[in-house]
């Protein structure tokens, strides 16, 4: 938009200067004499342009990307009444932005900028995205797979070790954590130690 803005501040200092030099010109009539030379001057960094007066379309030099010929859109009216408009239709930033000279509004330049560019960077952005959502996910996978690997080998450790256990098969495991589970193995192991210790001493007094 600043781009615009400097562009049109410019081609409001061209007129002006033009029309000092030219007292007894009118400048509506002078943008019309020019407005092809205005257009292609104005025509800058892909922005298609579009010159009217209050009327119609007066530039023989635009763009007919947007199918619409000469017909004068809300943002150029909303122009030609003073003020600065934009829209975005159909991959088409439209701006529009009144000509003056003096305090007089003398006619609206429409620049059409297609946003290819922009919405090139939109999508690679978007997969960007996409894409590192899915990594992740795959890693939030691993580690849930890693974590519930942790979790459940010392408990069918344990499940093992008591079914032994029932079968008079007394088995001290490995206390490889200091979680709960590895609180839970201890226990598990001291009371193994205590029976097989009470078996002995019952055998002995046998």
């Amino acid at each position: 938009m600043r781009t615009v803005n400097n562009m049109i501040d410019n081609l409001n200092k061209e007129i002006n200067i033009i029309v000092d030099n030219n007292k007894n010109i009118d400048p509506k009539i002078l943008i019309e004499k020019y407005v092809d030379t205005i257009a292609s001057n104005l025509y800058l960094n892909n922005y298609f342009v579009k010159l009217y007066n209050d009327k119609s379309l007066i530039s023989h030099l635009h763009y007919d990307i947007d199918g619409k010929n000469s017909k004068i859109d809300d943002i150029v009216k909303i122009a030609l009444r003073g003020k600065g408009a934009y829209e975005v239709n159909k991959n088409l930033l439209y701006i529009s932005l009144p000509i003056k000279f003096g305090n007089e509004i003398i006619g609206a330049v429409e620049y059409i900028h297609p946003l290819t560019n922009e919405l090139d960077s939109i999508n690679f952005i978007k997969l960007i995205f996409e894409i590192f959502g899915l990594i992740s996910i795959f890693i939030i996978l691993l580690v849930s797979i890693y974590m519930s690997y942790i979790i459940t080998k010392p408990i069918k450790q344990l499940d093992s070790a008591a079914r032994k256990f029932l079968n008079g098969n007394y088995e001290i495991l490995p206390v490889k954590t200091k979680d709960e589970i590895g609180n839970f193995t201890m226990t598990f192991n001291q009371m193994t130690i205590f029976l097989i210790l009470l078996i002995k001493r019952i055998k002995i007094s046998t």
